[in-house]
């Protein structure tokens, strides 16, 4: 549904935080691009980092890019110990006041289940129950999966409140728009 001719708007920038944005540009029929607070290069090596985990399992103290052959090699000494320990682990939580509904719950189980990658999972109760009620997996879960996750030691569902990132992501939302609006006002 593209906006009004005569509208103001014609592009949505935003942080690489708000991945969201990019939807609703496409939603709207508006340009999207994202604003990085930080070099260029450096995001680049960063990005590739952590599509090419893990880093652990190396006997040597230099690391190749292999999709990113400009950054030469990096010595493990420039990466932070959290990057060199992760190990690929995905982590799914959609917020304390939000939750999916048990259909979405079910399929994203079983895609979890199939792609083969580790993953922690903090699981609410679906839309349409009290999200402080009892979890019940064996209806909102595949028959068996939570036994078969755990037997695997591929993954970890979490039925209660898990700690996240709230003090450190405002920072960075400070961080950014500071930079932006630095730029903006140049």
């Amino acid at each position: 549904m593209p906006l009004p001719k005569d509208s103001y708007f014609n592009s949505i920038i935003s942080s690489m935080f708000f991945g969201w944005c990019a939807e609703i540009a496409h939603e709207f029929g508006l340009f999207h691009a994202i604003f990085i607070a930080g070099g260029g290069f450096g995001f680049a090596c960063y990005y590739s980092l952590w599509l090419n985990l893990p880093h652990s399992n190396s006997d040597s103290d230099e690391l190749e890019l292999p999709d990113f052959p400009e950054a030469s090699t990096l010595h493990v000494t420039q990466m932070s110990d959290t990057l060199i320990v992760a190990d690929g682990t995905r982590a799914l939580s959609f917020g304390s006041q939000n939750t999916i509904s048990s259909s979405q719950m079910m399929q994203l189980a079983m895609a979890l289940e199939a792609c083969g990658k580790n993953f922690i999972w903090v699981v609410r109760p679906p839309i349409g129950f009290d999200i402080n009620s009892e979890f019940k997996a064996n209806e909102w879960l595949p028959e068996g999966f939570e036994e078969r996750i755990r037997d695997s030691g591929r993954g970890l569902v979490v039925h209660t409140w898990a700690t996240q990132v709230g003090d450190f992501i405002p920072q960075i939302f400070i961080c950014i728009f500071e930079s932006l609006w630095m730029e903006l006002c140049a």
